[in-house]
C-alpha cells in the first residue's frame, strides 16, 4: 500500500472529492482516505506522482 499526507481536508465533502479523483487514476486499485489523519492510500500500481495530480487537481495540498 502506498501513502500521501494530504492538507486541506475539512469534511466528508473534502474526503469524497479526493477519493473519487484517486479512483480515477489508472492503476489505483482501492482507494482509502482518512479524513482526520489527512492520509489518502492505494493499494495499485498508479505512481505517487499521478496520485499527487489527481489530489491537488481537486485544490488539495500533497505534504512531501
Amino acid at each position: 500500500m502506498s501513502m500521501l499526507s494530504v492538507k486541506g481536508m475539512r469534511c466528508a465533502h473534502c474526503q469524497k472529492s479526493v477519493t473519487e479523483a484517486m479512483e480515477k487514476v489508472p492503476g489505483a486499485g482501492q482507494v482509502t482516505v482518512d479524513l482526520e489523519g489527512g492520509k489518502a492510500a492505494w493499494t495499485g500500481e498508479a505512481s505517487a506522482e499521478a496520485m499527487t495530480a489527481a489530489i491537488e487537481g481537486q485544490g488539495f495540498e500533497v505534504v512531501k
